[in-house]
């Protein structure tokens, strides 16, 4: 359901940020709306270059390949301080990182895991695709087929981590590499699968970003994002 609050959101278009710069910038952003130097929620966007990662509630058995096979794909492989367990990131996938404080906004832990869900449903639907979320975990499914994954954390009640939706098949061969989430037998797909035709990212994305306008009641602000060499990172209005 929508929410009608209009509340000021900074998106960063991070692109092909690796993983680890982007937590980074996630730990920073977190650190300044919990001391209260920023109270306006943040929104990241990444298509990150080929990554592994590894929840709090990881077993190791998920993780399918040795480290010399990962290598010779070119994956890296981190520990994250999200929930979960273990899942890629990758060219053809969005994930957004929302960082927002659950107090301020009146949401509970599994109604913010709701929303992001229904983020990504409304994202789906836009290009006439039904998705669901599953029993079996938090996330979008189409069918038996499972299309977008949540994971998050909580450090003084502000969110980090996030979502990932597939949009395209490229994203999806690392998934035969490991049991994505921890879930026995699960199918991964895409968007563009479900749509029978191929999906731009930059679509997508803007489809996304609509989706939490809808969801999240934001007004959206870009950061503008210097190049190398230029200074630090500001948001405009």
């Amino acid at each position: 359901m929508a929410t009608k609050l209009d509340r000021p959101c900074v998106v960063w278009s991070l692109d092909n940020l690796p993983y680890l710069q982007a937590l980074d910038l996630q730990r920073r952003l977190v650190t300044a709306r919990a001391q209260g130097h920023d109270t306006r929620d943040q929104l990241l966007f990444a298509e990150h270059p080929p990554v592994l990662t590894m929840g709090k509630h990881v077993r190791e058995p998920n993780l399918l390949v040795d480290e010399q096979f990962l290598q010779q794909k070119g994956l890296s492989v981190h520990r994250a301080d999200r929930g979960g367990d273990i899942t890629y990131h990758g060219p053809g996938q969005w994930v957004a990182y929302p960082i927002i404080h659950l107090g301020q906004s009146h949401l509970s832990v599994p109604a913010f895991v709701g929303k992001l869900e229904e983020v990504m449903k409304e994202t789906a639907f836009s290009f006439g695709i039904h998705a669901v979320a599953h029993q079996r975990g938090p996330g979008i499914w189409i069918g038996s087929r499972k299309v977008g994954s949540v994971g998050i954390a909580i450090r003084r009640s502000v969110t980090f981590h996030g979502l990932a939706l597939n949009v395209n098949s490229k994203c999806l061969m690392p998934f035969q590499w490991i049991v994505p989430c921890g879930l026995q037998g699960i199918t991964m797909a895409s968007l563009s699968q479900a749509a029978g035709r191929p999906l731009k990212m930059r679509q997508v994305k803007a489809a996304m970003e609509k989706a939490f306008v809808n969801v999240f009641g934001w007004r959206l602000i870009q950061a503008a994002i210097p190049k190398e060499g230029e200074g630090t990172v500001h948001a405009i209005s």
